[in-house]
């Protein structure tokens, strides 16, 4: 039997209340975004941990066999990744509805119905991302 060793992460949800006094809504808003978390976020919800990963697999020569190997369904993404995806959604909308505007397809066609959801999906997306709802 060989030996490996085992990194692995969850990110746990720490929660913390801290009350503010602000002239008003918004003003609130911005001090509450400004707002050192350091020593407040102090209440972990260890059941609700997400973005269980295997971080990396190591044999007993210290050679990594495996990394970064997902273990739910739950992903990370920075805001500028967010932006970059969101961008690329829109364009693949512009360029899908535009073809299939100028189709010469027929609605029994198979292909038609392919290219429709496409954008439907397309669009849902978009949605999503930009908090909408589907």
């Amino acid at each position: 039997m060989k030996t490996y060793t085992i990194l692995f992460a969850e990110d746990v949800p720490c929660y913390g209340t801290v009350e503010i006094e602000a002239e008003n809504d918004a003003a609130a808003l911005d001090a509450a975004k400004a707002y050192d978390l350091t020593e407040v976020t102090t209440d972990p919800e260890w059941e609700n941990s997400v973005s269980k990963r295997i971080v990396h697999i190591e044999d007993a020569e210290g050679n990594t066999l495996f990394h970064d190997v997902p273990l739910d369904d739950y992903t990370l993404c920075l805001e500028s990744e967010r932006a970059e995806m969101l961008e690329a959604l829109e364009l693949a909308e512009h360029y899908l509805s535009r073809f299939w505007a100028v189709s010469i397809k027929k609605q029994d066609d198979p292909a038609y119905q392919v290219e429709h959801e496409a954008i439907k999906k397309t669009r849902a997306a978009i949605a999503k991302a930009k908090g909408g709802v589907i």
